[in-house]
């Protein structure tokens, strides 16, 4: 069984973005229809330089309010709620997974269906704005 996959729920995906120190790959959205209303976005957000960074908000055309979020569960209970940003550690790295920090798309304007490409303007404090392109696919 060398080489086969463990099935975790997360989509294999092979794209990276730079800018500065900071490198974005694993860029993937969750595919949803303008009916669900909400969709998110998942990254690995490496820190490769000295000084930390924090990820402040994100933009998407394909939503009308563009948050980001944390999952937990408190009680038993998951919730999800707003967080003000994501820190990035010098020479360390943050991953935004599912049941775990991520960019919440609200209010889509259009479907997301698997294959679609999304861009996505991320805003961060020392490296200002970056732009990404996350594939849609279904976890």
């Amino acid at each position: 069984m060398h080489g086969t996959p463990i099935a975790t729920g997360t989509p294999s995906v092979q794209n990276e973005f730079r800018s500065g120190s900071l490198v974005i790959r694993n860029v993937w959205a969750r595919a949803a229809s303008q009916a669900d209303g909400v969709s998110a976005v998942y990254m690995v957000i490496e820190n490769t330089g000295d000084q930390p960074d924090r990820l402040l908000h994100a933009h998407c055309d394909a939503a009308e309010t563009v948050e980001i979020h944390e999952s937990r569960t408190e009680g038993g209970v998951m919730k999800m709620q707003p967080v003000d940003g994501v820190d990035i550690p010098a020479h360390g790295s943050v991953e935004l997974k599912p049941g775990g920090l991520h960019v919440m798309l609200i209010g889509l304007t259009r479907d997301l269906d698997p294959g679609d490409e999304l861009e996505l303007e991320l805003h961060f404090e020392q490296a200002g704005h970056v732009t990404v392109r996350a594939m849609v696919q279904k976890p």
